[in-house]
């Protein structure tokens, strides 16, 4: 169904607008903001993952950030590419399993530097281009800047007073860096350098749709390559990928329902949409991640709540619900034997949720020990489990408390959790503020992520971050959408 969109090219005088005059941009404006766009970026995140293709990939990402640089509306398409970087890798190259992983050595290099020619195409952008570019970009409305920033400088001074704040080198100012940009930066940039004017009010979730797709294929082929079921049993710990394992697959899929139902509230036929939706909710399931599965049927709920008051032809939003239900009960009634076993074997694991105790407690007594800035986002005393043993991987990444408030208790104390709480605040009234179904469907997905993460540490991993702070700026800003 084709994306709403404005491909009219004003006549200006500065570079950027000369430039947006050769013959062959308004195709390609159309091109951008089609489904067929969504399709073409996800099909080669998926190529990259199945055939260990990164590098052809991403020269592919990159020069196609370089055109939007030179000769795009805006950068609103690069949503898609930012996910479909981060879901890429295939497991051959995941950096926490593989010392040889192309993440390392000369082709990790290889990969900063097309990182940094995108960079610097993008800093040509902003300065040449006085419509999204120079005073505007900076001056543009931002309402949950001032949380974010306090945010950020909590994670800067994350352990400053404990004593060892270096206790590995830059290791700690250097992750809490990180994180801030996850939260912040695509925030800002996107608030500022998209014609939210003209941008389509569904291309978010038409990003998750195609985030949703990759990674069911990126599941199906795992199932297919890896001898995940052997005996009759599921082996879930095969199931891993090159930029994570079934509890980060699980939620990142997870927090692509929404979507779904977005697109079912405002087309005609929603039941296709909602099959989509319900097609996520199995690979939650196939995943076999416990937190998933147990947040993605909250979050399925919720979306079909959304679709019974909020969808355009509630009669057809209701009468799917129900076959989907009772597709679903079925389902169970059929294969209850297995799914029961399936789920005595987790319950009875050794990864079972009462083994986090101990980290908790951990956690907690960290943050008793250094209360105003905590003690780091290293452990001081407490040895936490790390699934991987790459020394290259565990030196910068440290191991997480797997809840969200302990974590930041535990590593930036008082402080982070008072600069947590204020952004918290404002993210929870821009959803209140202005509850139209875009910015609702976003609601429920950063629900999906920060309800998972008070069991995971999926906040605190770089992916879903990042699509989070993309989500916010398009809550913010987005248009309201019109129905078919």
């Amino acid at each position: 169904m084709p994306i709403q969109s404005d491909n009219r090219i004003q006549q200006g005088t500065s570079l950027i607008d000369r430039l947006r005059r050769c013959p062959f941009v308004p195709a390609m404006d159309a091109f951008l903001y089609s489904p067929a766009y969504f399709l073409l970026i996800g099909s080669l995140s998926f190529i990259a993952n199945a055939l260990s293709a990164e590098i052809p990939v991403y020269i592919t990402y990159i020069l196609i950030g370089v055109y939007l640089s030179l000769f795009g509306r805006d950068y609103l398409p690069a949503m898609p590419i930012v996910i479909c970087c981060y879901i890429a890798p295939s497991s051959a190259n995941n950096p926490g399993r593989n010392e040889t992983s192309i993440f390392f050595g000369a082709t990790g290099i290889f990969i900063m530097i097309l990182a940094a020619i995108f960079v610097a195409s993008l800093i040509f952008r902003l300065a040449a281009d006085p419509e999204i570019g120079r005073r505007a970009f900076f001056t543009r409305k931002r309402a949950l800047l001032s949380g974010m920033l306090l945010l950020g400088a909590a994670y800067l001074l994350a352990g400053a007073g404990s004593g060892h704040y270096f206790d590995h080198g830059y290791g700690n100012a250097l992750f809490g860096a990180l994180q801030f940009v996850a939260v912040f930066l695509l925030y800002y940039i996107l608030s500022g350098a998209v014609k939210w004017e003209q941008a389509p009010s569904d291309y978010m979730a038409w990003t998750g749709m195609c985030i949703g797709f990759v990674l069911l294929a990126e599941i199906g082929h795992l199932y297919l390559t890896q001898d995940i079921i052997a005996e009759g049993e599921i082996l879930r710990n095969r199931i891993y990928t090159g930029w994570g394992h079934y509890n980060n697959i699980g939620a990142l899929l997870t927090m692509m329902i929404p979507f779904a139902y977005q697109l079912a509230c405002a087309h005609k036929h929603s039941w296709v949409f909602h099959l989509c939706g319900a097609a996520f909710l199995v690979g939650v399931f196939l995943t076999c991640s416990r937190v998933s599965i147990l947040f993605a049927a909250i979050t399925f709920l919720l979306c079909c709540l959304m679709l019974a008051f909020r969808s355009r032809s509630r009669r057809i939003g209701i009468v799917t619900n129900v076959l989907v239900f009772g597709g679903l009960i079925v389902f169970a009634a059929v294969f209850r034997d297995r799914l029961f076993a399936l789920l005595q074997a987790w319950i009875g694991s050794k990864l079972s949720f009462s083994d986090r105790i101990y980290g908790y407690q951990a956690g907690i007594r960290q943050f008793l020990d250094y209360p105003l800035f905590g003690g780091g986002f290293y452990p001081v005393e407490a040895e936490l489990y790390e699934w991987s043993s790459v020394e290259a991987f565990t030196a910068f990444f440290p191991p997480r408390w797997h809840n969200t408030v302990i974590q930041l208790a535990a590593s930036g104390g008082i402080a982070c959790l008072a600069a947590y709480a204020l952004h918290r605040i404002q993210t929870i009234r821009l959803i209140v503020k202005k509850p139209t179904v875009e910015v609702l469907s976003i609601g429920i997905s950063i629900f999906a992520l920060l309800s998972a993460s008070l069991l995971d540490c999926h906040f605190f991993n770089i992916g879903p971050t990042l699509f989070y702070s993309m989500a916010l700026a398009f809550a913010e800003h987005c248009p309201q959408a019109k129905t078919e």
